[in-house]
Protein backbone atom coordinates (compact mmCIF):
# COMPACT_ATOMS: atom_id res chain seq x y z
CA UNK A 1 0.00 0.00 0.00
CA UNK A 2 2.60 2.66 0.92
CA UNK A 3 3.91 2.36 -2.84
CA UNK A 4 0.50 3.03 -4.37
CA UNK A 5 0.08 6.16 -1.96
CA UNK A 6 3.31 7.38 -3.08
CA UNK A 7 2.82 6.77 -6.40
CA UNK A 8 -0.28 8.26 -6.29
CA UNK A 9 0.57 11.76 -4.60
CA UNK A 10 3.75 11.83 -7.25
CA UNK A 11 0.98 11.08 -10.67
CA UNK A 12 -1.21 14.00 -9.12
CA UNK A 13 2.31 16.05 -8.15
CA UNK A 14 1.26 17.30 -4.65
CA UNK A 15 3.36 16.69 -1.38
CA UNK A 16 3.02 14.56 1.43
CA UNK A 17 1.82 18.34 3.42
CA UNK A 18 -0.76 18.59 0.73
CA UNK A 19 -2.42 14.72 1.58
CA UNK A 20 -1.63 15.08 4.99
CA UNK A 21 -3.94 18.42 5.17
CA UNK A 22 -6.57 16.22 3.45
CA UNK A 23 -6.80 13.85 5.94
CA UNK A 24 -6.65 16.40 8.49
CA UNK A 25 -3.54 15.60 10.60
CA UNK A 26 0.38 16.63 9.85
CA UNK A 27 3.25 15.69 7.24
CA UNK A 28 4.80 13.30 9.79
CA UNK A 29 1.95 10.99 10.52
CA UNK A 30 1.24 11.04 6.56
CA UNK A 31 4.57 9.79 6.16
CA UNK A 32 4.30 6.94 8.34
CA UNK A 33 1.33 6.16 6.14
CA UNK A 34 3.24 6.68 2.94
CA UNK A 35 6.43 4.20 4.41
CA UNK A 36 4.19 1.61 5.72
CA UNK A 37 5.00 1.86 9.37
CA UNK A 38 1.76 3.00 10.59
CA UNK A 39 -1.55 1.32 9.03
CA UNK A 40 -4.52 3.92 7.60
CA UNK A 41 -7.56 4.29 9.47
CA UNK A 42 -10.26 2.86 7.33
CA UNK A 43 -12.08 6.31 7.65
CA UNK A 44 -8.76 7.67 6.30
CA UNK A 45 -8.48 4.75 3.18
CA UNK A 46 -11.57 5.84 2.12
CA UNK A 47 -11.05 9.66 2.11
CA UNK A 48 -7.40 8.96 0.26
CA UNK A 49 -9.44 6.38 -2.40
CA UNK A 50 -12.43 8.83 -3.06
CA UNK A 51 -9.65 11.58 -3.37
CA UNK A 52 -7.60 10.05 -6.03
CA UNK A 53 -10.95 8.51 -7.65
CA UNK A 54 -9.52 4.80 -7.00
CA UNK A 55 -11.41 1.82 -5.12
CA UNK A 56 -10.22 0.99 -1.66
CA UNK A 57 -9.14 -2.78 -2.88
CA UNK A 58 -6.59 -0.99 -5.14
CA UNK A 59 -5.40 1.77 -2.60
CA UNK A 60 -4.56 -0.99 -0.05
CA UNK A 61 -2.95 -3.18 -2.72
CA UNK A 62 -5.54 -6.16 -2.70
CA UNK A 63 -6.56 -5.39 -6.42
CA UNK A 64 -4.60 -4.10 -8.87
CA UNK A 65 -7.59 -2.76 -10.79
CA UNK A 66 -8.19 1.13 -10.08
CA UNK A 67 -11.00 1.63 -11.54
CA UNK A 68 -14.14 2.95 -9.68
CA UNK A 69 -16.66 1.46 -12.45
CA UNK A 70 -18.55 -0.50 -10.13
CA UNK A 71 -17.20 -3.60 -11.76
CA UNK A 72 -16.56 -5.20 -8.21
CA UNK A 73 -14.07 -8.60 -8.19
CA UNK A 74 -14.84 -10.80 -5.10
CA UNK A 75 -12.23 -10.74 -2.54
CA UNK A 76 -10.44 -14.04 -1.21
CA UNK A 77 -12.62 -13.90 1.98
CA UNK A 78 -16.02 -13.48 0.24
CA UNK A 79 -14.64 -16.33 -2.09
CA UNK A 80 -14.03 -18.38 0.89
CA UNK A 81 -17.07 -17.54 2.98
CA UNK A 82 -19.15 -18.47 -0.56
CA UNK A 83 -17.45 -21.24 -1.02
CA UNK A 84 -17.57 -23.52 2.28
CA UNK A 85 -21.53 -22.07 2.55
CA UNK A 86 -20.92 -20.77 5.83
CA UNK A 87 -22.46 -17.72 7.74
CA UNK A 88 -20.66 -14.88 8.82
CA UNK A 89 -22.34 -15.62 12.28
CA UNK A 90 -20.62 -19.07 12.39
CA UNK A 91 -17.24 -17.10 11.55
CA UNK A 92 -17.50 -14.63 14.16
CA UNK A 93 -18.44 -17.72 16.54
CA UNK A 94 -15.64 -19.90 15.94
CA UNK A 95 -12.93 -17.48 15.71
CA UNK A 96 -13.90 -15.06 18.44
CA UNK A 97 -13.83 -12.06 16.01
CA UNK A 98 -16.85 -9.97 16.30
CA UNK A 99 -19.77 -10.69 13.75
CA UNK A 100 -19.86 -6.75 12.69
CA UNK A 101 -16.18 -6.75 11.81
CA UNK A 102 -16.37 -10.28 10.35
CA UNK A 103 -19.15 -8.42 8.24
CA UNK A 104 -16.53 -5.38 7.03
CA UNK A 105 -14.80 -7.95 6.10
CA UNK A 106 -16.94 -9.95 3.94
CA UNK A 107 -17.96 -6.24 2.75
CA UNK A 108 -14.46 -5.23 1.14
CA UNK A 109 -14.72 -2.00 3.56
CA UNK A 110 -12.18 -3.20 5.93
CA UNK A 111 -8.97 -5.46 6.40
CA UNK A 112 -8.05 -7.59 9.62
CA UNK A 113 -5.63 -6.76 11.76
CA UNK A 114 -2.91 -8.88 12.38
CA UNK A 115 -4.27 -10.80 15.17
CA UNK A 116 -7.45 -11.34 12.83
CA UNK A 117 -5.36 -12.23 10.27
CA UNK A 118 -4.10 -15.06 12.27
CA UNK A 119 -7.45 -16.42 13.12
CA UNK A 120 -9.00 -16.36 10.30
CA UNK A 121 -6.14 -17.90 8.36
CA UNK A 122 -6.31 -20.93 10.55
CA UNK A 123 -9.74 -20.91 10.71
CA UNK A 124 -10.12 -20.73 6.82
CA UNK A 125 -7.02 -23.15 6.61
CA UNK A 126 -4.94 -20.66 4.09
CA UNK A 127 -2.28 -18.56 4.19
CA UNK A 128 -2.33 -15.09 5.01
CA UNK A 129 -1.03 -13.50 1.87
CA UNK A 130 -3.75 -15.80 0.12
CA UNK A 131 -6.59 -14.49 2.86
CA UNK A 132 -5.36 -10.95 2.08
CA UNK A 133 -5.40 -11.42 -1.76
CA UNK A 134 -1.71 -11.03 -2.58
CA UNK A 135 -1.49 -14.82 -3.53
CA UNK A 136 -3.69 -16.93 -5.68
CA UNK A 137 -2.65 -20.57 -4.11
CA UNK A 138 -4.09 -20.29 -0.74
CA UNK A 139 -1.50 -23.50 0.35
CA UNK A 140 1.56 -21.66 -1.07
CA UNK A 141 3.89 -21.59 1.65
CA UNK A 142 2.02 -23.52 4.24
CA UNK A 143 3.87 -26.22 6.27
CA UNK A 144 2.46 -29.99 6.00
CA UNK A 145 0.72 -29.19 9.45
CA UNK A 146 -1.34 -26.55 7.95
CA UNK A 147 -2.24 -28.61 5.04
CA UNK A 148 -3.75 -31.62 7.46
CA UNK A 149 -5.49 -28.81 9.26
CA UNK A 150 -7.41 -27.39 6.44
CA UNK A 151 -8.05 -31.18 5.35
CA UNK A 152 -9.40 -32.02 9.04
CA UNK A 153 -11.58 -28.46 8.31
CA UNK A 154 -12.73 -29.88 5.21
CA UNK A 155 -14.06 -33.09 6.25
CA UNK A 156 -15.92 -31.23 9.09
CA UNK A 157 -18.02 -30.26 6.47
CA UNK A 158 -19.30 -33.97 5.51
CA UNK A 159 -22.48 -34.58 7.32
CA UNK A 160 -23.44 -35.68 10.38
CA UNK A 161 -24.68 -39.07 9.30
CA UNK A 162 -21.54 -39.67 6.75
CA UNK A 163 -19.57 -38.86 9.58
CA UNK A 164 -20.80 -41.82 11.68
CA UNK A 165 -20.62 -44.24 8.57
CA UNK A 166 -16.89 -43.06 8.70
CA UNK A 167 -16.60 -43.55 12.80
CA UNK A 168 -18.45 -46.91 12.34
CA UNK A 169 -16.03 -48.53 9.35
CA UNK A 170 -13.20 -46.92 11.84
CA UNK A 171 -14.37 -49.34 14.49
CA UNK A 172 -14.97 -52.06 12.26
CA UNK A 173 -11.40 -51.79 10.92
CA UNK A 174 -10.11 -52.09 14.22
CA UNK A 175 -12.58 -54.77 15.14
CA UNK A 176 -11.23 -56.78 12.53
CA UNK A 177 -7.21 -56.14 13.00
CA UNK A 178 -7.78 -57.64 16.59
CA UNK A 179 -9.69 -60.68 15.05
CA UNK A 180 -6.77 -61.15 12.81
CA UNK A 181 -4.36 -61.05 15.42
CA UNK A 182 -6.25 -63.26 17.96
CA UNK A 183 -6.39 -66.01 15.13
CA UNK A 184 -2.51 -65.41 14.25
CA UNK A 185 -1.64 -65.88 18.32
CA UNK A 186 -4.11 -69.09 18.06
CA UNK A 187 -2.63 -70.85 14.88
CA UNK A 188 0.89 -70.16 16.87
Amino acid sequence: MSNRLKKLRKEKGLTQADLAKVLNTNQSQYGKYENGKTNLTVENAKILANYFGVTLPYLLGLDDNSGTDGSKKMTPFQSLVRDRGISLKEISEATGIGYSTVGNYNQGSRIPNARNEQLLSEYFGVSIPYLLGYEENSMANKPNATILIELVKELSFISEKKSKLLQEYIELDKKERDIIKQIKEIVR
